[in-house]
């Protein structure tokens, strides 16, 4: 699968490279910057593509795209004051390389995420924490039929269902948007197209209070802003 953003992975380390060969004391942190973790490799490397999570104690949770005792990324957490814990180690056949951040679930302590490679078929997965650390894949993903390449953190309604988007594959090929219901089965909620709904979702779901979702394309034209009621099918997709 073509990375969505390989060409952005290389100018961001170029940029740290920049960063780290400039003389000490040449550049100030903006105030109240706070530098709050550096990461090493072992304990992950390239957070990318999301943002991270905190609890209610302070806790930031990432997932990160290398890195870790596998080099195909890792869950985890900084508590305050503290050096990065891993929280779990992707190892390809659980999911590899995930591209953006974790949902942390301050009801019941569970962190949701997804990877876009790995799994069972190769194509990705969306994945569960519980709050003693025991991972456990939701749904691996095929391409053909639910999408491929899975992106950033999904989003959770009250009554635990998850919705999310696919980057490509589905059966129009151009990416999904999906839902995993609270016990129930994972359901395809829109495959995209083209011209009229747009290609390659590239961001998070925004859900607002009545439930609608709203997302983003990067292509169809110049991109496409989308809703959708789940249930109900796509609503709305202005293009750029």
């Amino acid at each position: 699968m073509r990375s969505p953003i390989m060409f952005v992975r290389t100018a961001f380390l170029g940029w740290v490279a920049l960063i780290a060969a400039t003389p000490p004391g040449a550049m100030a942190a903006a105030p109240g910057y706070q530098l709050i973790a550096s990461l090493h490799g072992s304990d992950g490397g390239l957070p990318f593509y999301g943002a991270p999570a905190v609890d209610n104690s302070g806790n930031v949770y990432l997932a990160t795209r290398v890195g870790g005792a596998n080099g195909a990324g890792a869950v985890v957490m900084v508590a305050p004051g503290q050096a990065p814990a891993v929280l779990h180690d992707f190892n390809s056949a659980d999911g590899a390389d995930p591209y953006g951040g974790v949902l942390y679930d301050q009801s019941t302590g569970r962190i949701f995420g997804t990877a876009c490679e790995g799994g069972a078929y190769g194509y990705g997965v969306l994945f569960e924490l519980d709050p003693g650390g025991a991972y456990q894949v939701l749904h691996d993903f095929d391409h053909a039929n639910d999408g491929d390449c899975p992106i950033d953190a999904p989003t959770l309604d009250a009554e635990g269902n998850l919705y999310g988007v696919a980057y490509e594959g589905g059966g129009n090929s151009g990416g999904t948007i999906w839902e995993q219901p609270a016990g129930g089965a994972f359901t395809v909620l829109h495959t995209f197209g083209g011209d009229f709904d747009g290609l390659n979702p590239v961001a998070r779901l925004i859900r607002s209070k009545r439930g609608t979702l709203y997302g983003v394309t990067g292509g169809g034209g110049n991109g496409t802003i989308f809703s959708i009621i789940p249930g109900g099918g796509l609503r709305d997709a202005s293009h750029f």
